[in-house]
């Protein structure tokens, strides 16, 4: 839907769950304006526990052929996608505009957010929690220059990293400088050097590859 930047750019998924057992999720729920470093969430999950959202996913029929998800008439609305790796092959699901239907989705749309629901709901009250609000040990950063500084603009904290330098993309790894921008807020603007920027910051997650993650 159409959101501010730094929210597109620094959103994480609800949930993400690897085959060892760990997951992990946003420790905050979204609110606008937030900080601008997503904290996380860190659980271990059972190999037992992992099996049943496993399970759970065939049953729902996630796991093997095509299903095709309806579109809804509306416009300006995300798309809710879950992808799952089972048996060597990868399964991707994308509903547009999910739980829009007032009246309560039907079939394949319905499945998929009670899977969604379930899954994220059976995480929370299973996972050992190992990290219950931590920074993430890496940021993607994308800095744009503007035109114009209406709004709040104050001075980018970090000498060290210039904003000119991230015009795409920069990934952030030391660990003082994560701290830093873990007390960033969104919808301000940074000057460094005498140019104000828009600057979109994402956690990254275990297994993502940086900036070539889009």
């Amino acid at each position: 839907g159409f959101v501010p930047f730094d929210v597109a750019f620094g959103t994480v998924p609800v949930l993400v769950a690897y085959r060892g057992g760990r997951a992990v999720m946003p420790a905050t729920r979204a609110t606008y304006p937030g900080t601008a470093v997503q904290r996380l969430r860190t659980v271990k999950l059972t190999p037992a526990e992992l099996k049943q959202l496993l399970d759970r996913a065939r049953a729902d029929g996630l796991v093997g052929g095509t299903v095709t998800y309806p579109v809804p008439p509306v416009t300006d609305l995300p798309t809710t996608t879950v992808t799952i790796v089972a048996d060597g092959r990868t399964y991707s699901h994308a509903a547009y505009a999910l739980g829009f239907e007032q009246d309560g989705e039907t079939g394949a749309r319905k499945t998929l957010q009670q899977f969604v629901a379930f899954s994220t709901a059976f995480v929370k009250a299973r996972g050992r929690v190992l990290h219950a609000r931590r920074l993430p040990e890496r940021v993607r950063m994308l800095a744009t220059p503007q035109t114009s500084s209406s709004g709040t603009v104050r001075s980018w904290p970090l000498a060290n990293v210039r904003l000119a330098d991230a015009p795409n993309c920069r990934v952030i790894a030391a660990p003082r400088a994560i701290r830093t921008l873990g007390t960033l807020r969104q919808g301000v603007l940074y000057r460094d050097r005498g140019v104000v920027y828009q600057v979109g910051l994402r956690s990254l997650l275990p297994g993502d590859s940086g900036c070539s993650s889009g």
